[in-house]
């Protein structure tokens, strides 16, 4: 994926544009202070998630979605798809590529999560969000 971010690069500049942010990999971040107590806390509903998204898309013999075999919660957090972030990372990763903030999670465990932060607010920071 390097290369084709540095070719987009390259022929930004070449149109005298400067290159914006680029779509990364992960179709969802979740945003929380601490990640290893959030992945404890959403990662079942996470990876009900992916599996429930690879079992929608063709057969995995005749697809290319990234969720087919994620089968666990280490494995959906090693592929980088689904990510947990803490604020500071999210500002990080906001200024290279496009995140995807989706309340997916939340909407999975409504009953239990409690409000989390999900859009970039000022100061840099994130900021809860309604």
């Amino acid at each position: 994926m390097k290369a084709l971010y540095d070719l987009y690069d390259e022929e930004c500049r070449k149109l005298g544009r400067a290159p914006g942010p680029k779509l990364g990999r992960s179709v969802g971040t979740h945003v929380a202070e601490d990640v290893e107590a959030a992945w404890r806390e959403v990662g079942p509903y996470i990876l009900h998630l992916a599996k429930a998204y690879a079992a929608i898309s063709a057969d995995a013999a005749e697809s290319n979605s990234p969720l087919h075999g994620l089968n666990s919660i280490e494995a959906v957090r090693a592929s980088g798809i689904i990510r947990v972030l803490t604020p500071d990372e999210c500002v990080e990763v906001a200024k290279t590529q496009s995140l995807a903030l989706p309340r997916i999670i939340d909407a999975a465990k409504a009953e239990t999560l409690p409000d989390q932060p999900l859009f970039t607010g000022g100061a840099g920071r994130i900021e809860p969000g309604r």
